[in-house]
C-alpha cells in the first residue's frame, strides 16, 4: 500500500504541492512499487488542492483504489466527487452522534452532519471508518442514552467500529488545557514505571497519562455496556451478508414509497 502525505511533517510544503507534481511523484512511487491501493494522508476536508489532487489521479490511475481522511460536514456532491476519483474508503472524524456531546468536545459540527456524512457516503458507494467515544470529561449520561435511542434508525447506514475510551495524549487538548476540561492530577500510566529504569524521566519521556475527572460514562459502566452490545450487533447485520437497506422511490408528485 502506499501512503502519500499531502498534510503532515512539512504541512506548508506539501500543501503547496500543485496536484499534478504530488500525482507525477506518486507514479514515480508506482512504477517501483506496483500497487493497486493508495491511502491519502490528507486535510480532512474538501480543499481545493485535495479536489484537485484527486481529479488528477482519477485521470492518470483510474484503477487506483484510494482512502483519505474526510471530516464533517460532507455534501452529498463532494460524496460523488470523492467516489468517481476513485476513493473507496474514507476515515471519518465523527466520534459523537449528539449535538450536545460534539459541542462538548468543541467540534464545530452537529450530530445532522455526521450522520449526513454516513448517509451520502452510503449512496454513493463509498465505505466509512468511524467510532464513538466514550469516557470524556464532563459527559453526560444521556449523551449516551440518546445515542442508544438513535441506533435503530441508522442500521442502514455503516456502523462504527467499535466505542473506545478516550485517551489523555500529550498532544492532546486534555493534556495541554487540562484545567479547561475539569482534569486533574494527570501523570503517566502504569506501564511506563514498568518498563523503564528507575532513573528515567518518565513524566518527560510519556506520552500516554491518565487523570481524575467526572464523568457519567465511568459511573454508569451498564449503560455503556449496552451501547457497546448495539454496536456489536450493529456490525454483526453489516457482516451477515447484504446490510440493511433504506430506500425511497418517487413515484409521482408528492408520492413517495419508502423501501426498509
Amino acid at each position: 500500500r502506499q501512503v502519500v502525505k499531502q498534510g503532515s511533517q512539512s504541512n506548508q510544503e506539501c500543501r503547496s504541492r500543485s496536484p499534478e507534481h504530488v500525482v507525477q511523484e506518486l507514479g514515480v512511487l508506482l512504477a517501483r512499487h506496483p500497487n493497486d491501493v493508495l491511502c491519502l494522508a490528507a486535510p480532512s476536508n474538501m480543499s481545493s488542492n485535495h479536489q484537485g489532487i484527486l481529479q488528477a489521479l482519477m485521470e492518470d490511475h483510474p484503477d487506483l483504489l484510494v482512502t483519505t481522511a474526510q471530516a464533517p460536514p460532507l455534501t452529498l456532491d463532494d460524496a460523488r466527487k470523492l467516489r468517481e476519483a476513485g476513493v473507496h474508503t474514507i476515515h471519518a472524524e465523527i466520534e459523537a452522534l449528539t449535538t450536545t456531546f460534539l459541542m462538548a468536545m468543541k467540534r464545530s459540527v452537529t450530530a445532522v452532519q455526521n450522520i449526513a456524512l454516513l448517509r451520502y457516503a452510503r449512496a454513493v458507494g463509498i465505505r466509512v471508518v468511524w467510532s464513538l467515544l466514550r469516557g470524556f470529561p464532563g459527559d453526560r449520561l444521556e449523551w449516551y442514552e440518546k445515542t442508544r435511542a438513535l441506533l435503530p434508525y441508522l442500521a442502514h447506514l455503516q456502523p462504527p467500529s467499535g466505542v473506545f475510551p478516550v485517551t489523555l495524549d500529550r498532544h492532546s487538548p486534555f493534556f495541554s488545557r487540562a484545567p479547561a476540561f475539569g482534569v486533574q492530577h494527570l501523570r503517566p500510566i502504569d506501564a511506563y514505571f514498568e518498563l523503564l529504569p528507575p532513573t528515567a524521566n518518565i513524566n518527560a519521556l510519556a506520552n500516554y497519562f491518565e487523570g481524575d475527572y467526572p464523568a457519567d460514562s465511568r459511573t454508569h459502566p451498564t449503560v455503556i455496556a449496552e451501547l457497546e452490545q448495539q454496536t456489536a450487533l450493529w456490525r454483526r447485520w453489516w457482516m451477515a451478508g447484504e446490510p440493511p437497506e433504506l430506500s425511497v422511490i418517487s413515484l409521482e408528485e408528492d408520492v413517495y414509497v419508502i423501501n426498509d
